[in-house]
């Protein structure tokens, strides 16, 4: 199997245990809503939350631009995509498994709720395609 497609199957095996854990819990299948009570703890789950959302979304779908990001593309081409690749898609798999986690072991509060759509949303574009590969290592970038 080569890299491209075992990372479009990484992609793809992140969002199913995303939602393969949301639906086992809306049926009652997992525990929810064993966490909280504590007003505390609630809020910094929350925080936690709103750090993922925010952070692991940009930095998932901004990596492929830093700086340190574009040189290492551009002298060592498709090997070091497929690096950070991993690593976006560690970043991706961190911030949603959280997400989802914390929104169904708490159902206090919908801000997990919220952090976990727009995770979502985010990850869509952050696909490992072909064509990505071909525009990030191409030598006169």
């Amino acid at each position: 199997m080569n890299s491209l497609r075992f990372h479009q199957l990484l992609f793809a095996l992140i969002l199913l245990f995303t939602a393969t854990y949301a639906t086992l819990s809306e049926l009652s299948v997992l525990p929810s809503g064993f966490l909280g009570g504590n007003g505390q703890w609630q809020y910094v789950l929350d925080v936690l939350c709103v750090v993922l959302c925010i952070g692991g979304t940009y930095t998932a779908l901004r990596l492929m631009s830093f700086a340190k990001t574009r040189r290492e593309l551009a002298l060592h081409g498709a090997s070091a995509y497929f690096k950070w690749d991993a690593l976006r898609l560690a970043i991706l798999a961190i911030s949603l498994f959280t997400e989802v986690f914390v929104y169904y072991a708490t159902l206090q509060s919908q801000t997990a709720h919220y952090a976990l759509m727009i995770s979502l949303i985010a990850a869509v574009f952050c696909f490992p395609s072909q064509r990505e590969v071909v525009s990030l290592t191409r030598k006169d970038s």
